[in-house]
């Protein structure tokens, strides 16, 4: 009714808001106006506004309408009207607000949407997030109307060559954009849902994530992209006793992080390789209308912009999907650069197909709780983060997505079609009590089996390896592998030692490198069994001194020792032995 009535009044010359039809104002509303000396205020209305006053002046009633307890407060104007506590309003910058502005701290929303700019301080917004409240920035709130510009200029830029050819016309051009509108608001309401739901999971690990958020500012602020005291971003000190106080970032915090790590990785992905390699031609094609991609392919893949579009495209499926700190993370830990790291995420994506297992997430974001969607997320990134740092560790560099892909591909795709059957007894309960705890939240039971499958298949780039070498099926291998995992609790062992991933930033890094290299042990031992004449019975008999001895080990440890770092790695140092023997 409002959006009818607005609508008339826009149409009608020299209109007013004293033209508004009364009558489909709510009971006790009105509209007021701002140079009155007071105003009544009904009782409706001071419920609406948690208020007891009868009688407001203008000022005080915009102060209040900000300082309502509803679920959205909506800021589509201009002019800041919320600072932080400690700052003056001469800082602000805007005086014709000074009266009406409110602090952060002060808001009893329970989400602040930015339909304008500057409607907040980057203070104001950390000091209402400190609260409790929900808000990201003013930038991000936005993206949406650049993100639908870009595309339009860039389906335009598309066309124009069919145009100057003669093979479009231009008349022919405006209907098929005008017929695409509703698939680019898809494709942009993607963009910035996968966007804002990254801040999301950050967010709810935040303090998990606090160190890594750390070094990543670090690294901005080394490489001259990022200065923190602009974007008013913690200080070491400040981040020191957010850690003591187990606390991290906010999302307004998370926010500036993510745009900065946006730009490092565009950056550099726009400087390699990758942007013209033909591998990636699929997700150029996945930025356009689908209209486009079926009649228009030569336009899409002959595009001036091919190469900012691919990069804006994977640093956009990096991000969003993997993390903020997924590239640095990597690059880091085994010193790879952006185009190799970004080239393992997709193939690792891609060969796993773990688009389905995300489009599954989200096609049910109404009746999964958040916490669940995140725990599923979490799990996906904790994949790729394992087969990405596989393929970058065991591979020559740089990566040669093509010719990996082409052989990796159909051995997952059948590693994936017996994954059931290669099942170790602790491996199978461990899939069925993900499953079972997945399905009890309203996850629908395939997309659970399908999370819960990722652990088996985490393993697929070590069963492959040793199919390739032993030259036998991956089906066989596999059932070895797992089998071998179980009898010498490298499965439990891995599983015990995550738990420990709660330490520093470098005992999570040593606890990871143990982890990887188990790993790298059970598929070695794999090997070795592979090789034996007998098979994997006779291999236990003729090594059953050694297996004893780790097992007497192992059931130490699981009859009551504490794991630890340094239990885990004389555990490593046992197996190793058993590889050697």
């Amino acid at each position: 009714k409002s959006f009818t009535e607005r609508k008339r009044l826009f149409e009608l010359p020299r209109s007013t808001w004293k033209d508004y039809d009364a009558k489909l104002i709510s009971k006790g509303g009105g509209i007021f106006e701002r140079s009155a000396k007071s105003i009544e205020i009904s009782k409706e209305a001071q419920v609406a506004l948690g208020i007891s006053k009868s009688k407001l002046t203008p000022d005080e009633l915009i102060k209040s309408i900000l300082l309502a307890p509803v679920d959205l407060l909506w800021n589509g104007g201009i002019g800041t009207y919320v600072k932080s506590e400690e700052e003056a309003h001469e800082q602000v910058g805007d005086r014709a607000n000074n009266a009406v502005r409110v602090n952060g701290k002060e808001l009893r929303c329970k989400i602040v949407g930015e339909g304008g700019n500057l409607g907040f301080t980057q203070k104001g917004r950390i000091e209402y997030a400190r609260n409790g409240g929900r808000i990201n920035t003013d930038a991000i709130d936005n993206s949406a109307g650049v993100d639908c510009s870009d595309h339009e200029v860039n389906i335009k830029i598309a066309f124009s060559s069919e145009v100057a050819t003669g093979n479009l016309t231009m008349a022919k051009r405006d209907n098929i954009l005008a017929g695409m509108t509703d698939e680019v608001a898809r494709l942009v309401l993607k963009d910035n849902i996968l966007q804002t739901q990254a801040i999301t999971i950050a967010e709810q690990q935040s303090y998990d994530l606090l160190e890594s958020h750390t070094r990543l500012i670090h690294v901005l602020e080394t490489r001259g992209i990022l200065n923190r005291e602009i974007e008013f971003l913690p200080s070491d000190r400040q981040l020191a006793e957010l850690k003591a106080a187990k606390r991290g970032l906010t999302r307004p915090e998370i926010a500036v992080l993510l745009a900065y790590s946006k730009m490092a990785l565009y950056n550099d992905m726009l400087a390699s390789s990758l942007p013209d390699e033909d591998y990636f031609v699929s997700d150029l094609k996945r930025y356009f209308p689908i209209p486009m991609q079926k009649d228009f392919t030569k336009a899409i893949e002959n595009h001036p912009l091919r190469r900012e579009i691919i990069a804006t495209v994977m640093t956009n499926s990096v991000v969003n999907r993997a993390s903020i700190t997924f590239c640095f993370d990597i690059a880091e830990d085994l010193g790879a650069s952006v185009r190799d790291i970004a080239t393992a995420y997709a193939m690792a994506r891609d060969a796993f197909g773990l688009r389905h297992i995300w489009n599954g997430i989200e096609q049910n974001a109404t009746t999964i709780d958040v916490a669940t969607q995140v725990e599923m997320y979490a799990m996906t990134t904790q994949f790729l983060e394992r087969v990405s740092t596989w393929l970058l560790h065991h591979l020559p560099m740089p990566l040669d997505i093509d010719e990996v892909s082409k052989d990796i591909i159909p051995q997952v795709a059948e590693i994936e079609k017996h994954k059931n059957s290669l099942h170790s007894e602790m491996t199978r309960k461990e899939a069925e009590n993900i499953t079972q705890r997945l399905v009890a939240r309203a996850v629908p039971a395939k997309l659970a089996e399908a999370v819960a499958s990722l652990g088996i298949m985490s393993a697929a780039p070590d069963i492959i390896s040793a199919a390739q070498k032993s030259r036998q099926p991956v089906k066989d291998v596999g059932k070895t592998y797992f089998e071998l995992g179980s009898k010498l609790g490298l499965s439990w062992l891995r599983q015990s030692a995550e738990q420990l991933m709660q330490g520093s930033h470098w005992d999570r890094l040593a606890i990871k490198a143990i982890i990887a290299d188990l790993y790298d042990e059970q598929r070695r031992l794999t090997d070795r069994v592979l090789r034996h004449s007998g098979g994997f019975n006779a291999w236990l008999v003729a090594n059953q001194g050694d297996v004893e001895s780790l097992n007497r080990f192992m059931d130490s440890i699981k009859m009551g020792e504490t794991l630890d770092l340094p239990r885990l790695m004389v555990t490593l140092r046992q197996i190793r032995a058993l590889d050697a023997a």
